[in-house]
């Protein structure tokens, strides 16, 4: 039986140009185009999950990491399951009740299992709360903080970087 645990980790937006931590439902910029950037990380958690929903999965390094579903509560909640996978080998597939050999996995499948996670925003707060259900040795919290990650950067068109502390 696979050991279940939930992981535990500060959210954090870092301000690289001077190294400071952010507000996170407060997002100020220095640029000339403010009004077109996202005011807070929930407006970029929102806007991440919802596109990220309908595109392709985030593959690094033979993982494959999709979003099945997510709810938002209060603005500032947000919950559902990832799918979580890895590629890059052959596996056979068995029948069990019959013993016979049902079909081959490719290195180019993968077998996704379920994820959950929870995230919280405070108010006026420099850090939020991720929480992340881990199997075994299995967790995601590695491609999330990169797929997550570069989307902050690529949609703030600035130099605010994704910390995922334990």
């Amino acid at each position: 039986m696979v050991k279940i645990n939930l992981s535990t980790y500060n959210i954090i937006l870092l301000n690289t140009q001077n190294d400071e931590k952010v507000i996170l439902d407060e997002i100020t910029y220095g640029s000339l185009q403010p009004d077109s950037q996202p005011k807070s990380i929930m407006e970029l958690l929102f806007k991440f999950l919802s596109n990220k929903k309908e595109e392709s999965p985030f593959i690094r390094d033979n993982k494959v990491l999709y979003i099945k579903y997510f709810n938002v509560e209060n603005e500032n909640k947000f919950f559902g399951e990832f799918l979580y996978g890895t590629s890059g080998s052959e596996h056979p597939v068995r029948n069990i009740n019959e013993d016979s050999e049902e079909l081959i996995i490719t290195k180019d499948q993968s077998i996704l299992t379920p994820y959950y996670f929870y995230i919280e925003i405070p108010k006026n707060s420099k850090q939020g709360l991720l929480i992340l259900e881990s199997k075994g040795t299995d967790g995601i919290k590695t491609l999330f903080e990169g797929w997550f990650g570069t989307f902050i950067t690529k949609q703030s068109n600035t130099n605010l970087k994704l910390e995922l502390k334990s």
